[in-house]
């Protein structure tokens, strides 16, 4: 169990960075950092995000047969189709969670060359032209 937590925290710290990495290439096409409006645009879509899917679980139990409590699950019929369709909306979930990094293409060289020139940038427009 720790080297399953340990090992899903990395993935948890990629989520956090991707977000800064991208908004170092959006920098570098548009020439506007858009860090708060990022921050305030994730805050927003999460609340959204998490409204929707706050009513999942209960949906897929009443679907299940468990509209009440946790004793209907004495019934082996029950509990199988509850397991079972829990097992497989945590399964679509996962794909879901995985997807940035199927698509993520920004190697840390990008990276880089990136921040080099944005460095570049920065120095041309504080008229400081010493590369």
């Amino acid at each position: 169990m720790l080297f399953s937590q340990n090992f899903l925290n990395g993935f948890a710290l990629s989520i956090a960075l991707m977000p800064a990495d991208a908004l170092d290439l959006q920098q570098l096409k548009t020439g506007e950092r858009l860090e708060s409006f990022w921050g305030n645009f994730h805050m927003l879509l999460l609340g959204i995000v998490g409204l929707g899917t706050g009513l999942i679980a209960p949906a897929v139990l009443r679907i299940s047969g468990m509209p009440g409590g946790a004793g209907v699950l004495v019934d082996e019929g029950t509990r199988y189709s509850v397991f079972r369709n829990v097992s497989i909306v945590a399964g679509v979930a996962c794909v879901f969670q995985h997807l940035p990094f199927i698509f993520w293409d920004l190697s840390e060289e990008k990276h880089k060359r990136i921040i080099l020139e944005l460095k570049l940038i920065a120095k041309e427009k504080n008229g400081n032209l010493d590369y």
